[in-house]
């Protein structure tokens, strides 16, 4: 499915990001990850070698410029080109009424889950170009961009946004060929995401919403991002993909 392909996956020691490129190597691709966990980028990085993958670690904070700039570089150096780019680091926040939400904490997280997107697409998008064009971005939101919960926080600002980007990089790079996607996850319970340490009447509201009537996994997520960096998305672009079980229809 992506044989021969080189993809770049930001927080891909762990989660979603870390399911994706396990994935993207088992059906041939060759992986690069990022993490700001040494530790957990070389636990990483044995598990994908041990079942015959080709992958390399880069230590950075895609928060910061010069970081995913040389994630970026080092990809294209080691592996000799950049196919594609799963941009999937993010943190969460702690949430709460809006009148009564910190700046902080607005920077912490709309440092990681919004700059950290633009700048990853920065220098991936300026990368493609060096290569004469092509490529294909898949960016990571969440049903939370566009459907709230009460308090949510900061959370849900930083994933609209991400929306917002994906689409105009879509437009603005098409002609160059050039793909730019986004999957919206639902409730990824092995992700950390859907509130599993939530008192037990909240769990069961949240999974009354999943009309498949079963949490999600990473690889659920991993699936539709291969999709959309593989040649069967080739007429794919400025589309969100939501991953969730059914959570949107309703």
């Amino acid at each position: 499915m992506l044989d021969g392909k080189v993809i770049l996956v930001t927080g891909g020691t762990k989660g979603i990001g870390k399911a994706t490129a396990q994935m993207i190597a088992e059906h041939g691709g060759k992986v690069a990850i990022t993490g700001r966990n040494a530790a957990d980028g070389e636990q990483t990085v044995a598990e994908i070698e041990a079942a015959g993958g080709d992958v390399l670690f880069i230590n950075g904070d895609v928060a910061i410029e010069q970081d995913i700039e040389e994630a970026v570089a080092k990809t294209a150096e080691h592996f000799g080109r950049l196919d594609g780019a799963f941009n999937n680091a993010g943190i969460g926040a702690l949430g709460g009424p809006l009148a009564e939400l910190s700046n902080d904490v607005y920077d912490d997280v709309f440092g990681v889950n919004v700059r950290g997107v633009w700048l990853s697409m920065k220098y991936e998008i300026q990368q493609f170009q060096k290569q004469g064009g092509g490529g294909s971005i898949v960016n990571c939101s969440s049903v939370l961009g566009q459907k709230v919960l009460p308090g949510a926080g900061h959370y849900p600002a930083t994933k609209a946004a991400i929306e917002g980007y994906t689409r105009v990089a879509a437009r603005d790079y098409g002609a160059e060929g050039i793909r730019v996607n986004l999957v919206a996850p639902g409730i990824i319970r092995d992700a950390g995401l859907g509130g599993s340490d939530a008192p037990d009447d909240f769990q069961d509201l949240m999974f009354s919403k999943i009309h498949l009537q079963r949490w999600g996994a990473s690889k659920d997520i991993g699936g539709g991002v291969m999709y959309l960096l593989s040649d069967y998305g080739s007429y794919v672009t400025g589309t969100i993909l939501y991953i969730d079980g059914g959570y949107m229809i309703e």
